[in-house]
């Protein structure tokens, strides 16, 4: 009995130091996003301008299925 209870106290001591390690990585991460979106350049913004077809002009069209 002794043993199954050092052996949990050893998971669950396990399961903190993980739990720590996770939200210390969180953190270092959330710090870089931080940094890089700050040193990010921003962008040019391309807007699609369609291309008018010409009038009087044929267009192919499926008839059938094959």
């Amino acid at each position: 009995m002794i043993k199954n209870r050092e052996s949990a106290a050893r998971s669950r001591a396990r399961k903190q130091a993980y739990t720590n390690e996770l939200e210390n990585k969180i953190s270092r991460l959330e710090e870089e996003n931080k940094r890089l979106r700050m040193h990010k350049a921003p962008e040019p913004v391309v807007q699609y301008v369609p291309q008018q077809e010409p009038k009087n002009q044929l267009r192919r069209v499926n008839s059938a299925d094959f």
